[in-house]
């Protein structure tokens, strides 16, 4: 009768191994041995037979060290494994009981009476490990069934162990078709990336959800989030990598859907008016760079209104989408044409000059009138005024060309129409430009006779009413109507260092407010100020609200800034950096006016917002009602699935608050929840609370 089967695992091409030789000494004991020369050989019979006990040389042809003996280990279930080492490998055998051998052995130092003691002790030991490997068969039951690719894979990136998810992910049909893939170069669609990532990962550790494209057995490509640590020994050498792939191909075509429409006109194709002036503002930049000119050419179409009147509004969108055909075919390949409003049109032309700007628009014009739109039987002709602007890098902002460009438009309209103008610097200047330099006398003298107000307007919990709300905290000029908030946006524009001087005058006056009132507002979880782009692009944000939250007082964790998306074009290292120094004290930070264009997605997975705040308005302009609650819907699952509350803006009526809140959303702002109202009117025993409205 046998004493107990044992599986050899050893290489014996030059004849009998150290292990062979020591069971040739153990004759008596009747142990039963099966001899496998390779690692392959060994996990073939591991599914014929059972084995009490398995001598696993760490030096076979096939496989060696650490990924050997976890490759090994995946398939031999409760079979108590005894490893094979060389002196000075040791330390690997340390490290092979570390992670589920029952023991290691010397290979030089083997002899019978040696062997026999482990032999003993490994079938003596077997309920022992028959329970430690229940655990292991719970975690593989894990290992099986997830739905994310598991995997784990030596330094010279060979597959060891990978689950069924990753077999089907990649479309092939067994666990043996994929190990036979190298990771790098057969897996991965860019080796190039492969090779960055692994330098990242070998000099970090860890590389959490990390976008990445693979390629399938079909040559498609998968776009993945991956997740990897590199595992090293007691003396920090690198073993192997293990990791999860989570396959976000269909997610990321949608979100790239969603950009899409996100950035261009429903109706036309164009881009949209967020998209034109994120647009703008990255030409700015080049500009700066390459001393380049750049040029707008604002289209307003004449008697627009008469064809809606006279023939519907169906014919309106139609000769809409004939008017952007017609510019797409004058314009250069790399000019960018948007529907800017209802009947406007703008084309944006980078590194250019004033004649050719001039001639692009001309063309434009001259396109306009000679390509007729036909309608059910009649020939309707385009009309338009056409202004150009000109800019460049020493612009402080792209509204200074744009104002340009409105400005020589309403000159063309002004004097009947169809004609191009070209803005000059002959003294006057548009009314917006105008209304910012009364606007920064009113607050240069608020500023100097302390007539600034702050005023709050309620953010309240519709999704859970249970929940506590949170308020933003807006400015107002003394004497105006509490509706009347400052319009600090068009203030930074042509006076960034008067913002400044606002905003951090907001921040001081807040911080006292609160601290006083902070007991009678309990019911306010936080704060939010809503800063300018010229405070964001202030290096000494953070520590100036460091210094003025310490002399007040008040706890980080009842207040938040609001970003407003449009800042981040030029300013966003600035704000990545201020959200990771104040996030780490406690303060939330909010991301409003989101879904400005293509990089709104980058900048939500950038930036570790708690709250994500999106305009009711804006959302449905252009595609009405319908296509805007499908676009609320798609832009709340996003923020939903990154674990950012939504927060809805411009919500008018109780109506739209009880559809938003069917929706899901999970809070909402505007004149349906409660108009701001002046800090100042409130006492320190009736508090600011969302019960007051």
């Amino acid at each position: 009768m046998s004493d107990g089967s044992i599986l050899l695992i050893e290489d014996s091409r030059q004849g009998a191994g150290p292990a062979a030789r020591a069971l040739e000494q153990l004759r008596a004991r009747n142990y039963e041995v099966v001899h496998a020369k390779t690692l392959a050989e060994s996990i073939a019979q591991l599914s014929k037979s059972e084995f009490a006990a398995a001598l696993l040389d760490l030096s076979l042809s096939d496989g060696k060290g650490m990924p050997a003996f976890l490759r090994f280990q995946s398939k031999a279930d409760t079979v108590p494994i005894v490893v094979l080492v060389e002196r000075a490998q040791e330390e690997l055998g340390i490290e092979a009981t570390r992670r589920g051998a029952l023991d290691y052995l010397i290979k030089d130092e083997l002899a019978g009476s040696l062997l026999d003691k482990v032999l003993r002790l490994a079938f003596e030991r077997t309920h022992t490990v028959l329970a430690l490997r229940a655990s292991e068969a719970r975690y593989r039951t894990m290992f099986e069934s997830t739905a994310a690719g598991v995997y784990q894979a030596t330094c010279d990136d060979k597959l060891i162990t990978i689950n069924p998810a990753f077999v089907t992910m990649l479309g092939y049909a067994s666990e043996d078709d994929v190990l036979k893939l190298d990771f790098g170069t057969q897996i991965c669609a860019n080796y190039e990336d492969h090779l960055s990532w692994r330098s990242e990962l070998e000099s970090r550790g860890e590389i959490r959800s990390r976008e990445m494209t693979l390629r399938n057995k079909s040559g498609e490509r998968l776009v993945v989030l991956h997740s990897a640590r590199l595992v090293r020994d007691s003396r920090g050498a690198p073993l192997y990598f293990e990791g999860t792939i989570a396959d976000v191909t269909a997610s990321h075509r949608q979100a790239k859907q969603w950009s899409y429409e996100a950035s261009h006109d429903a109706l036309t194709g164009l881009l949209n008016r967020r998209e034109m002036e994120r647009r703008m503002q990255a030409a700015l930049q080049n500009a700066a760079i390459d001393r380049s000119s750049i040029a707008v050419v604002m289209i307003d179409l004449d008697g627009f209104k008469k064809i809606n009147d006279r023939l519907g509004h169906r014919a309106g969108d139609d000769f809409l989408r004939h008017i952007g055909v017609i510019l797409r075919k004058a314009v250069r390949a790399g000019d960018l044409i948007a529907r800017f409003g209802g009947d406007e049109f703008l084309v944006l032309l980078e590194r250019t000059t004033d004649d050719h700007a001039v001639r692009v628009a001309q063309a434009m014009l001259h396109a306009l009138e000679n390509e007729p739109f036909l309608w059910v039987g009649q020939t309707l002709q385009a009309r338009a005024s056409l202004g150009v602007g000109m800019g460049s890098g020493q612009d402080s902002t792209w509204l200074t060309f744009l104002e340009r460009a409105d400005m020589a438009c309403y000159d063309s309209k002004a004097q009947g129409g169809g004609s191009v103008k070209l803005f000059t610097h002959d003294g006057s200047t548009n009314a917006r430009v105008g209304r910012a330099r009364q606007l920064a006398l009113q607050v240069n003298r608020a500023l100097e006779a302390d007539e600034l107000r702050l005023q709050a307007q309620r953010i309240a919990p519709i999704r859970d009413p249970r929940a506590h709300g949170h308020y933003e905290i807006v400015i107002q000029l003394d004497g105006t109507k509490d509706s009347d908030i400052l319009a600090l946006s068009e203030l930074a524009a042509d006076h960034p260092t008067l913002a400044r001087k606002v905003d951090r005058w907001c921040i001081e006056a807040s911080c006292r407010w609160i601290a006083r009132h902070q007991h009678a507002n309990s019911q306010v979880d936080r704060w939010f100020l809503n800063l300018t782009r010229a405070s964001f692009e202030d290096d000494d944000l953070a520590e100036f609200i460091g210094h003025a939250v310490g002399e007040s007082g008040v706890q980080p964790a009842h207040l938040g800034l609001e970003i407003e998306e449009q800042a981040l074009g030029s300013c966003l290292p600035q704000v990545s950096e201020l959200v990771q120094k104040l996030g780490a004290q406690g303060f939330g930070f909010t991301l409003d006016g989101f879904g400005r264009g293509i990089s709104s997605f980058a900048y939500l997975k950038s930036l570790p917002v708690s709250f994500v705040k999106l305009d009711y308005a804006a959302i449905t302009e252009g595609g009405g009602k319908k296509v805007g609650a499908t676009l609320l819907r798609s832009l709340h699952q996003i923020n939903r699935a990154l674990g950012r509350a939504t927060i809805m803006d411009s919500v008018g009526t109780r109506d739209l608050l009880r559809e938003l809140a069917a929706a899901g959303i999970d809070y909402a702002q505007g004149a349906a929840v409660g108009q701001p109202i002046a800090l100042r009117r409130r006492r320190a025993s009736k508090g600011v609370t969302p019960t007051e409205h």
